[in-house]
């Protein structure tokens, strides 16, 4: 029984050496800031949910670079359909965030994709899936939509 303890503490710590190695000679490409800030693009905006759906551009709430918003297939979630001229851009981040009247009926908000178009997801805690039309939503409950991306070109 010692030796099978022993033998597999041995492998164990083979593993981990492996892993180790193979992590540190990854091809991972990090870019540095500087040589990419001409080419970083901001989008975002506040969506209005609930019984209608809209973006919330007012002399308070700012929407920059979302062109329309879309139902998904499901009509149950939302997408951000973005001025990017295609699906090539490289997101950096994307993020749904919930405002206070969203966060206190425990929904939380996911987004995927970037680039010309991002589907937002609303779920509760435990994991009821939400439509974004929803009535419990009523008529001041805010999204904030932000996709950082790096676009092929810099501007001219």
């Amino acid at each position: 029984m010692k030796k099978l303890a022993f033998g597999l503490l041995i492998a164990g710590l083979i593993l981990q050496v492996v892993a180790v190695v193979v992590v540190t000679h990854a091809a991972t490409v990090l870019t540095p800031a500087h040589d990419v800030q001409n080419r970083i693009v901001i989008r975002g905006g506040v969506l209005r949910l609930g019984e209608s759906i809209y973006i919330h551009d007012n002399s308070t709430h700012a929407s920059v670079g979302i062109a329309r918003l879309e139902w998904a297939p499901n009509h149950c979630d939302i997408v951000v359909v973005t001025d990017a001229v295609d699906a090539t851009d490289e997101v950096i981040a994307a993020t749904a965030e919930e405002d206070e009247s969203i966060s206190k009926l425990g929904i939380q908000a996911g987004i995927s994709g970037g680039g010309s178009k991002a589907t937002i997801f609303l779920y509760k805690y435990n994991g009821e899936h939400v439509c974004a039309n929803d009535s419990r939503f009523g008529t001041v409950s805010n999204l904030w939509i932000s996709i950082i991306s790096l676009s092929d070109e810099a501007p001219a």
